[in-house]
């Protein structure tokens, strides 16, 4: 049975036989100076059960590590294993003269257990293309505060879309009717304002596209009239602005895609134009609200690498760079609240390949790959910093690890294949599993009542 000093033995083994032959040894030969060019753990963040593989890559003396337990040594320098604990990892190299030079790389265990299992209760009503909104504690009241809104959407059946609502209660695991809205449609957009009600826009019947308002009231669980847009969209962003307006984006209008933009007062309940278009027609596109109250418009269609800022302050839209690969029906997730947090772009194309936008430079530079194609797929950033990406058009699930811009498949794929689902993160919220953190995937098109439950 190996103990953690044997397997720090072999380890020492093994970084010492890496070192190229010659260095440092024999008479009259230059001694090295020690250096490492990587040292890393990937990925650097992990659920229980989920490996991760330590690399090291260093010259001009012997390595040692310190510190952790490794179980199981795969070849050479490298060592694959199940962390225990969050650990730090030091590597220091030195040479026969005794100058060392170290590095290290933090392992984190995550208390998200990165599995799927399946909620208890059905959906009232199986549904795609549809909307989904976590009814936030901290800014809805009453009863309903800390469930999920789900509205219309497909029916699998052509022409035919849902007007029905539904809540899941995280509390008992269950779905229930909420409500009604005026017409059957999917493919619109939902935002909850800082009022506490759910703004919905648009939509597509079967037939036609819709310019219609409308707002979910949680404590009454129905749904009125607001102002109508001057344009109907479907396929269209919603985007709640720091000064409590929405911004909607695009959108296809029964007969093409629009570059108009327009802007919902919440207190007037009215729409009004921006001051001037996008530069391209887009739908199905993605728009990322920025920490500097700017929002990032990328791809759409048609298909196009131009991306866009929106300015609330000017009510205009500018330029910013170019994506790597044209993409629609891709996500575009924000990854942290510091400043200068860079943008996911993940999905919507042919590839795997996925992109990071950085707002200081304003230019996308390339991730390693997903694990798999997706598009009509979600992205979800988790507490612990991740981003969890489901489905597409089928059941896998793989986690992105912002550390080392790597991803790698979740311990489990949801039970069911999913497509133009939802996912959202009822995050802090009572519920029936006692659990901080929960995603509750739900809907696609396979058109299943069960749900995932993602803990």
């Amino acid at each position: 049975m190996l103990t953690t000093k044997k397997i720090f033995r072999l380890m020492n083994i093994c970084i010492t036989a890496a070192v190229f032959a010659g260095c440092g040894n024999g008479k009259g030969v230059p001694t090295t100076n020690p250096a490492i060019q990587a040292f890393t753990a990937i990925p650097s963040i992990v659920s229980p059960g989920q490996s991760t593989t330590l690399t090291s890559d260093f010259s001009g003396g012997t390595g040692r590590l310190d510190n952790g337990v490794v179980t199981r040594i795969t070849f050479g320098n490298i060592s694959t294993f199940k962390a225990a604990a969050t650990t730090l990892f030091t590597l220091s190299v030195t040479n026969k003269l005794g100058q060392k030079v170290s590095k290290s790389v933090l392992l984190t265990l995550s208390p998200i257990q990165g599995k799927f299992s399946s909620s208890i209760s059905k959906t009232v009503d199986p549904r795609d293309n549809y909307t989904a909104t976590f009814l936030d504690p901290n800014i809805v009241s009453g009863p309903n505060a800390g469930k999920a809104l789900l509205v219309g959407g497909g029916t699998g059946v052509a022409l035919h879309y849902r007007s029905s609502a539904e809540l899941y209660d995280p509390l008992h695991d269950t779905f229930a009717r909420t409500g009604f809205k005026a017409y059957s449609t999917a493919l619109h957009a939902a935002t909850l304002l800082n009022n506490g009600k759910v703004l919905i826009t648009g939509g597509w019947d079967g037939r036609q596209s819709h310019n219609d308002g409308q707002l979910y009231d949680p404590a009454t669980g129905s749904f009125a009239f607001t102002g109508a847009m001057a344009r109907a969209r479907s396929s269209h962003t919603s985007t709640l602005l720091p000064d409590g307006t929405v911004l909607i984006t695009g959108g296809y209008d029964g007969a093409v895609s629009l570059a108009s933009a327009e802007l919902y007062n919440p207190v007037t309940g009215t729409f009004t134009f921006t001051n001037g278009p996008m530069a391209v027609a887009r739908s199905g596109h993605a728009a990322t609200l920025l920490n500097n109250g700017k929002v990032l418009i990328s791809g759409g269609t048609p298909d196009n690498t131009l991306c866009e800022i929106y300015d609330p302050g000017t009510k205009t839209f500018r330029s910013t760079g170019r994506m790597i690969y044209a993409r629609s029906f891709h996500t575009a997730t924000l990854l942290s609240s510091d400043p200068v947090a860079k943008v996911l772009v993940a999905g919507g194309s042919t590839n795997t390949i996925a992109e990071l936008y950085d707002p200081i430079t304003e230019t996308f530079a390339a991730t390693d790959p997903m694990t798999t194609v997706r598009t009509y797929h979600t992205a979800t950033l988790l507490p612990d910093k991740r981003v969890l990406l489901t489905g597409g058009s089928d059941e896998s699930a793989e986690f992105y690890d912002p550390n080392t811009r790597t991803f790698a498949e979740t311990l489990r794929d949801m039970k069911e294949a999913r497509g133009s689902h939802q996912a959202i993160l009822l995050h802090n919220v009572p519920n029936k599993y006692n659990l901080p953190d929960m995603v509750l995937v739900v809907g696609g098109t396979g058109f299943i009542n069960r749900a995932d439950l993602f803990r």
